[in-house]
């Protein structure tokens, strides 16, 4: 019979790879845009961040995520992330203009932040300790995948017209709501949880200790681990400070690069299936030589691969030939150590740091709260600082901060002994 944590993580894979999928078909398929509807700079910033209204709106549906997920359940804030992006690609795909596409867009991406929460709570509490991080690649593998299926897409459509940005926001919200009934019918709550929640039932626990309220997680008990900690997921994570301008990509290679929609989907393709191939195989390390020595890994050729990467204009050149397409998709590469390939390390250095009661509050807080705090106004920064200096240049400041703030975090978490690999869970 197969053990459920095996079931779990193939449930909870397909939902990553929905995640990605809400994360990228409008982000990557601005290049579309560009061409229906003649978008620049500024309308891509509005799809993008939303000139900072869908950061901040995400911010205060994040104060909640995790004390719900930590008190109600993970289970139920997962189906109910799918669920409602599910809802918001399907208006997405009948959008009459730019505009409403980012209003469903923000939408969609509101609620991704209770999945990919709930699933990187749910998974450490069901695998086994000298394999999670390996499990967390793989179903990351999904993850990736998702973005590689958008650009998939976008090659097709170089062969079949019919495979507009439409159709595949079409294509998106339906897969979101697959993986909504396939949550609701397989996965269950973790045993950990369970547990907690029947000592409540019984009284075992005191009233005051049933729940984590951020007032106790920035307390003097957990204050200096998480200040320390949250750093990780901020800017190691995809969407945070390292790759805080990765949705301007399509924007970059359609505009700048002046690379064809086709081509940047094969692009991607390629791009993705090389990233996807890493993060089960930096798992496997993470794993054996810790969390914060994997971090370290891939910063240095991360931050090395982002800087070339958003100058391939200059270094190499512009246009279609092979040199230039060679080029930046090595860059990309390097970048990706430290971004994509990375979040799952992130991610769960905070998960294992904390105890049931607090885990999800404190990723919440972590990626939900303070990294929309910082990051909406520097994504929006990035965009308009596109329209006054070179597009190379802009894009290019913010993920160098992040990098020298994650890179110092990761030092301090070292010198206080916070690595967490391998450790049972509280």
């Amino acid at each position: 019979m197969v053990e459920y944590w095996k079931k779990a993580a193939c449930v909870l894979g397909i939902g990553s790879w929905t995640d990605s999928l809400d994360f990228a078909v409008l982000m990557y398929t601005v290049a579309m845009l560009v061409t229906e509807w003649g978008i620049g700079p500024v309308e891509t910033t509005w799809i993008i961040t939303g000139f900072g209204i869908s950061g901040y709106i995400s911010m205060v549906i994040g104060l909640l995520t995790g004390p719900l997920m930590d008190y109600f359940g993970r289970k139920k804030i997962w189906v109910l992330g799918n669920a409602v992006a599910g809802i918001s690609y399907l208006f997405a795909a009948t959008a009459a203009n730019w505009m409403q596409v980012a209003i469903y867009r923000m939408i969609g991406v509101w609620t991704v932040g209770f999945t990919l929460t709930a699933w990187y709570v749910m998974l450490p509490e069901e695998v086994p300790a000298d394999k999670r991080q390996f499990i967390l690649g793989l179903t990351g593998l999904l993850n990736t995948i998702g973005a590689t299926t958008v650009y998939g897409l976008m090659a097709l459509s170089g062969l079949f017209p019919w495979l507009t940005w439409r159709v595949m926001c079409l294509f998106t919200g339906l897969a979101d709501l697959a993986a909504t009934v396939m949550g609701i019918i397989w996965l269950r709550e973790p045993p950990i949880w369970q547990e907690r929640r029947k000592l409540m039932k019984e009284g075992k626990i005191k009233k005051e200790e049933q729940r984590m309220s951020y007032r106790e997680l920035l307390g003097p008990k957990w204050r200096k681990k998480f200040l320390v900690l949250m750093w990780l997921p901020i800017v190691f994570a995809a969407t945070g400070l390292a790759t805080a301008t990765s949705g301007y990509l399509s924007f970059f290679q359609a505009a700048v690069m002046k690379f064809p929609a086709p081509l940047i989907g094969m692009i991607g393709v390629v791009s993705q299936v090389i990233i996807a191939c890493t993060r089960p195989i930096i798992g496997k390390l993470s794993d054996k030589f810790g969390r914060l020595n994997s971090l370290l890994f891939g910063a240095i050729p991360g931050l090395i691969g982002m800087l070339l990467l958003w100058h391939t204009n200059v270094l190499i050149g512009v246009g279609p030939s092979l040199t230039v397409i060679a080029g930046y998709v090595f860059f990309y590469f390097l970048w990706s150590l430290a971004g994509w390939s990375q979040q799952d390390t992130a991610r769960l250095a905070l998960a294992e740091a904390f105890p049931t009661v607090a885990r999800g509050t404190a990723q919440s807080l972590s990626t939900g709260v303070i990294a929309s705090l910082i990051m909406t106004p520097l994504g929006v920064v990035s965009g308009l600082l596109a329209t006054v200096i070179s597009p190379s240049d802009a894009y290019s400041i913010v993920p160098t901060i992040g990098f020298i703030v994650g890179i110092t975090a990761v030092l301090i978490a070292k010198k206080l002994g916070y690595e967490t690999a391998g450790k049972a869970l509280e």
